[in-house]
């Protein structure tokens, strides 16, 4: 039952706009942590079963590409149909940890932008 609202709130919010061709490039889609937190007052963590089924529409639905391979192919303007990216803000422990054995059983690379100087 969750796996269907989930999917019926990405399909709308994502996926129903790149397939109707409101968005005629890419989408980049950002994280920050991938955790179950007892308080996340910034609301910056999707849970690892949430971040899992989001990877698993993801990779069915949309051609994932890595954000190099994604402005390589904006520049050349070849662009793949239904085109994302998948980033992570700042470079959190879980990004490795709970996030990449999702990334990599799903098929889709990402990109991590590490915070420096702390």
């Amino acid at each position: 039952m969750i796996f269907k609202r989930i999917a019926k709130s990405l399909h709308w919010r994502l996926i129903r706009p790149l397939r109707s061709g409101l968005w005629p490039g890419a989408l980049v889609v950002g994280y920050h942590r991938i955790a179950d937190l007892y308080s996340d007052p910034h609301r910056l963590a999707v849970s690892p079963e949430r971040f899992d089924q989001h990877m698993a529409i993801l990779s069915r639905i949309c051609q994932p590409l890595p954000l190099v391979r994604l402005a390589q192919n904006l520049r050349e303007s070849f662009l793949p149909k239904r085109a994302v990216a998948v980033t992570f803000d700042d470079g959190y422990r879980d990004n490795l940890v709970h996030a990449k054995p999702i990334l990599q059983r799903h098929g889709v690379p990402a990109t991590v932008f590490v915070a420096s100087g702390y």
